[in-house]
């Protein structure tokens, strides 16, 4: 696991924030399985791959893709990672996701990148998995930032007593 990463766990809440997607669609995205999530409890907690994984999907939807097409998408990315999740936080130096809807490829260098959208014989759609694990890391940085900044000594004298 990266550890430049933390929180380790994200509640539903601060994935949507995220992502920028609803708490709706996170529940129907779990409940029809395009992606996995872990449970404490009755509550869905997300792990770092877990995220990453749904700003892939959020990403593609946005682009216009069903929902079946991205769960689709996303097995075959987590195959093409030797089938772990885990792969996207680890390998996300300049990895970008390239797709024509039916296949997912992955690609490490832009000239590569280039080379496959201009021998491509469909239209292809392009998201840089690098861009959605720093969109990650600097959420859980601004936490940590937050969290350091309420633990300061003398910050307690700032914070309200009732909330």
């Amino acid at each position: 696991m990266n550890a430049s990463l933390a929180p380790t766990e994200f509640s539903s809440r601060e994935v949507s924030r995220i992502a920028r997607v609803t708490l709706r669609q996170l529940q129907w995205w779990d409940e029809t399985g395009v992606l996995a999530v872990g449970r404490k409890g009755h509550r869905r907690v997300w792990g770092e791959p877990e995220v990453i994984e749904v700003l892939l999907a959020a990403e593609l939807r946005r682009k216009g893709l069903s929902l079946r097409a991205v769960s689709r998408l996303l097995r075959q990315v987590r195959r093409q990672l030797d089938q772990s999740a885990e792969a996207l936080l680890e390998r996300d130096a300049g990895l970008y996701l390239l797709t024509d809807g039916r296949a997912a490829h992955l690609e490490r260098e832009e000239r590569a990148v280039i080379e496959r959208l201009k021998t491509a014989r469909r239209a292809m759609l392009l998201v840089s998995i690098s861009d959605q694990a720093a969109r990650l890391r600097q959420y859980a940085a601004e936490q940590r930032a937050r969290v350091s900044k309420r633990l300061r000594p003398g910050a307690a004298n700032q914070l309200p007593l009732f909330s």
